[in-house]
């Protein structure tokens, strides 16, 4: 009754949350196993007000389903108290802060699904822009190397290909030259043995 006294209901789903009765198995939206409470599920009801400390008195709850509502204020540590917990579902609600620490004390916890506080949608989006841009810097620094690459490998074609513009001696190769020419070279080349 303590989570009902601070929740706003303008459906009226939790009326049916009597004080009177004191077995809370016949409510609504409260799932129970032996006589204990093991879930309670209220997602998209358009709930708001604040998650009560005092669901940390329910150790046997297995299953906390209160998505899509508009449940604000802080999560309550006392989360932290429910070693059974398996499922938490407080997406899409406009909690603040962080998740509690005490969470971590939850050992069988296998869904855990963030709050969607205005804080939280920051911080996404944040880490959204952050991984964008680092993943745009990658990519110029790839085709920064890339480019650099390609131009080096040009390169070393060019010089190849310069390399390979060297005649072989060949028969084929050779130029015919008249008498006068052979002597005229020979004779520059005895001049500049002297």
């Amino acid at each position: 009754m303590c989570i009902k006294s601070l929740l706003i209901d303008p459906h009226e789903v939790l009326n049916d949350w009597d004080e009177t009765s004191m077995d809370p198995c016949n409510r609504p939206l409260i799932t129970c196993a032996d006589g204990l409470v093991t879930g309670l599920g209220a997602p998209s009801r358009n709930l708001s007000g604040t998650l009560a400390p005092s669901i940390g008195n329910l150790t046997n709850l297995q299953l906390v389903l209160l998505q899509n509502n508009n449940i604000s204020g802080h999560i309550p540590s006392e989360i932290g108290k429910l070693p059974k917990l398996d499922t938490l579902d407080l997406s899409n609600n406009k909690f603040v802060g962080s998740i509690p620490i005490s969470v971590s004390n939850l050992r069988i916890l296998k869904y855990l699904l963030e709050t969607s506080s205005p804080n939280i949608k920051e911080q996404k989006i944040a880490l959204a822009f952050g991984s964008s841009l680092g993943c745009i810097c990658l990519l110029i620094l790839g085709f920064g190397f890339l480019l650099r690459w390609s131009q080096r490998h040009a390169q070393q074609i060019f010089f190849d290909v310069n390399e390979q513009q060297h005649k072989e001696v060949f028969p084929r190769n050779l130029k015919r030259f008249r008498f006068k020419e052979l002597q005229s070279a020979s004779h520059t080349i005895s001049a500049t043995r002297t």
